[in-house]
């Protein structure tokens, strides 16, 4: 396995995913986990790559050949909790 950043994968600004283009060999790595759990909350993995169906919006797990990340809906950009400002 190579050295893995996943800083290296930030999605642009703007974008629904937080990080995107991560090969699927880092799929169960501690860092990837963390980020898709941000803030306790539990996001979603979306892989991406060859469809068997053109018009399939998504590929299976064993067809990946990468992964984006999407955090939880109730945290913000990047995995920033926006939510617990006002939880105290």
């Amino acid at each position: 396995m190579q050295s893995f950043d996943l800083n290296d994968y930030i999605s642009p600004k703007g974008e629904m995913s937080s990080h995107k283009g991560i090969p699927m060999e880092f799929r169960n790595h501690p860092d990837v986990l963390a980020a898709k759990d941000a803030g306790g909350a539990t996001g979603r993995i979306r892989y991406r790559g060859p469809r068997k169906d053109w018009m399939a919006l998504t590929c299976l797990m064993e067809d990946a050949i990468s992964f984006a990340i999407y955090p939880e809906t109730r945290t913000g950009y990047k995995g920033l909790i926006e939510y617990l400002e006002g939880v105290k």
